[in-house]
């Protein structure tokens, strides 16, 4: 009897946590896409405008001018003029022969901005200011090391870059484990105990508020200061130390420990990123374990960060 009511009650855990998921990419997907119209739309009726866009790919038309564009998870192809800046996030830039960029700029300002995604320059033209490109390699290698193992996973490209790739995840893990102990075992006791609810607030954070938050700050133009480290070095350190206490988190229910001393914890995130890049090989299927395992570790890292933030005591 009692089995049963367990049964129940994780498959009832489940089937929230998938409706809190479906919920989440409905509302971010309403709320994004309206965030987007109405951005561009505004910045449509007045030319020299800004247009600001999340999640949708973006064409400059030869006879468009525009103040500042600024993108989020999609690809820009500018053939018209943008007299400010152009802002690129997890997306390509094309800058077609008839394009001006950056007219009514200093030489010295930054008139492109384009992170995590590449740059593509068309002969003609014109880009009157500086170009910064954050992690513009790392983003093909990126690509190399977990697009090429799920789609083409028996390519010996692909094999190379799976083989690197599980070793700079492992290698990631045991810096979190020797630099972070009881913070990584925090987070995996979430990870052990709130599995579900841990991918609800992952996927929350990953499809709605880091896009609103980062859409928000580069829109500011100002903003992007704080955007790029945040977006460069923060949301890839909170993802990858999510991603190590869920390999602990297996590890640990491998390896049967009970102790939380170093030496076990860090046996448990090699066991358990060895796993996870094993599971990471199986075409198609594999990147959507992985998905939905770093949405959990994701979910139960930034939960512990507030949990931890709470807890700390307010100076008088």
């Amino acid at each position: 009897m009692r089995s049963l009511d367990r049964r129940r009650l994780y498959l009832g855990r489940a089937l929230g946590s998938a409706a809190i998921v479906a919920a989440f990419l409905v509302a971010a997907n309403g709320v994004l896409g309206g965030l987007s119209h109405a951005w561009a739309d505004n910045g449509a009726q007045s030319p020299g405008g800004q247009k600001v866009v999340v999640f949708e790919d973006v064409t400059i038309g030869p006879d468009e001018l525009w103040d500042n564009v600024v993108v989020v998870g999609g690809d820009v192809v500018v053939q018209g003029t943008v007299e400010g800046t152009v802002v690129v996030v997890f997306g390509d830039l094309t800058v077609g022969p008839e394009a001006r960029i950056g007219t009514s700029q200093r030489p010295d300002d930054d008139a492109v901005v384009s992170v995590f995604g590449d740059i593509t320059m068309a002969g003609g033209g014109r880009v009157i200011g500086r170009t910064v490109d954050v992690g513009g390699s790392i983003s093909a290698a990126a690509r190399a090391a977990f697009v090429d193992p799920v789609l083409r996973p028996w390519r010996a490209g692909a094999i190379v870059s799976w083989a690197w790739s599980s070793v700079a995840l492992i290698v990631a893990g045991l810096i979190a484990a020797a630099l972070a102990p009881h913070q990584l075992a925090a987070v995996r006791e979430r990870v052990r105990r709130r599995a579900f609810s841990s991918l609800g607030w992952g996927a929350l954070g990953a499809f709605l508020v880091v896009p609103i938050v980062t859409a928000l700050l580069i829109a500011t133009i100002i903003g992007i200061i704080v955007a790029v480290p945040w977006v460069a070095v923060g949301l890839p350190a909170m993802f990858l130390f999510g991603l190590a206490a869920v390999g602990a988190a297996i590890g640990r229910l491998v390896l049967g420990q009970r102790s939380d001393e170093r030496e076990n914890l860090i046996a448990a995130v090699v066991v358990g990123l060895v796993i996870v890049s094993v599971l990471r090989w199986i075409p198609i299927a594999g990147a959507v374990i992985l998905g939905l395992l770093w949405l959990v570790g994701f979910g139960a890292t930034y939960i512990a960060i507030g949990a931890w933030l709470r807890r700390r005591p307010r100076r008088p």
